[in-house]
């Protein structure tokens, strides 16, 4: 296996890996915050405030914002590091198909009757070199290029 297709596949497993590392640090940070919490709460009714009242003030203020930013950077950041691996994972995919049927297909003109059936069931077109040259139509006759002056 040459380098070219080790490092696709590297990436993948790298964005699966940190992936699940931004979750696994935005579960920390939730845990982090609710301990917090339990500790402020404890503090206040260890100072002699209702414990009610105290839950009460914090709840919206402290624990909430607490929960509620990890679950929105830390999981969103994963999610998208996650659906990054998928996409990448599926253009391999796809790039690969591509690739082999590119190898397997033999010079024909380029029409649907022409094209290379796979055992897949893939269907591959002959690769055909173009080039467009915009003073030159299609059958060969030189067209005018209007310029606006």
């Amino acid at each position: 296996m040459n380098n070219n297709e080790r490092s696709p596949r590297g990436a993948v497993v790298f964005l699966y890996t940190s992936s699940i590392i931004v979750f696994l640090f935005g579960i920390a940070l939730i845990a982090l915050n609710i301990y917090n919490y339990s500790g402020t709460v404890q503090s206040y009714v260890s100072q002699g405030y209702d414990r009610a009242m105290v839950t009460k003030l914090l709840f919206p203020q402290a624990l909430l914002p607490g929960i509620l930013e990890p679950v929105g950077v830390f999981f969103g950041i994963g999610a998208l590091l996650l659906a990054a691996a998928f996409i990448l994972r599926r253009l391999r995919h796809v790039l690969h198909s591509v690739c082999s049927c590119s190898e397997q297909a033999e010079p024909y003109p380029d029409s649907a009757e022409n094209a290379d059936e796979i055992s897949d069931g893939t269907v591959c077109f002959p690769e055909v070199e173009v080039s467009v040259d915009p003073g030159i139509s299609g059958d060969g006759e030189e067209i005018e290029i209007l310029k606006e002056e």
